[in-house]
């Protein structure tokens, strides 16, 4: 390896360095997550206790709007919010609107979860049991729902649906490897084989 690149590799390294302490010294600030209100009624996001390590995400359901959804079929629909409120039949995926746009900070990224009493007491939950929103998304936030019960479940406007968290991203390189990884621990199975 030549001189230059080395050099090149040394301050790559460097600025890595600088970064990350740059890094340690904010996350001892408070960081702020912005959020803009589509409407002027939309409701506000916020934690619901001191203790509460997600804050609450309401519906937003406005009569006349469309919510798209997909039936027990695959089939794409839309639904017309009547009375401030959508009606959810069993195996039926919502994209639920918000009302609200994140501003989230480069580096982090925000995790919405289904609400302890949206899943156990309602029966709906999310298609992939977590959703993702990159710092880069800057549209109206959309909460995707299901219902895993027998009979269809009505969600109001303002209703709160959601909790999410904002999430620090953790950088690493992905990188293929021509060695086949070997068993680091005790563990001897594969899927499944710590439990029975």
């Amino acid at each position: 390896m030549d001189l230059v690149r080395k050099a090149e590799l040394f301050n790559n390294r460097l600025k890595k360095i600088e970064e990350d302490i740059k890094d340690l010294k904010n996350n001892n600030k408070n960081l702020d997550l912005k959020y803009y209100k589509i409407y002027n009624d939309s409701q506000d996001i916020k934690f619901a206790t001191e203790g509460s390590a997600c804050f609450d995400v309401a519906a937003y359901l406005i009569d006349g709007n469309t919510v798209k959804y997909y039936d027990a079929f695959n089939e794409k629909n839309i639904q017309i919010i009547k009375e401030g409120k959508i009606k959810i039949y069993p195996n039926e995926r919502f994209l639920i609107p918000t009302g609200i746009i994140l501003d989230i900070p480069k580096g982090y990224s925000v995790r919405t979860h289904p609400r302890s009493g949206t899943g156990v007491k309602i029966g709906l939950t999310h298609p992939h049991n977590e959703g993702i929103i990159d710092y880069d998304y800057y549209h109206q936030l959309f909460m995707p729902y299901t219902n895993i019960t027998n009979t269809s479940i009505t969600i109001e406007h303002k209703q709160k649906i959601t909790q999410a968290e904002m999430v620090k991203k953790i950088n690493y390189s992905i990188k293929e490897t021509k060695e086949e990884p070997q068993q680091k621990t005790d563990r001897t199975g594969g899927f499944g084989s710590t439990d029975k």
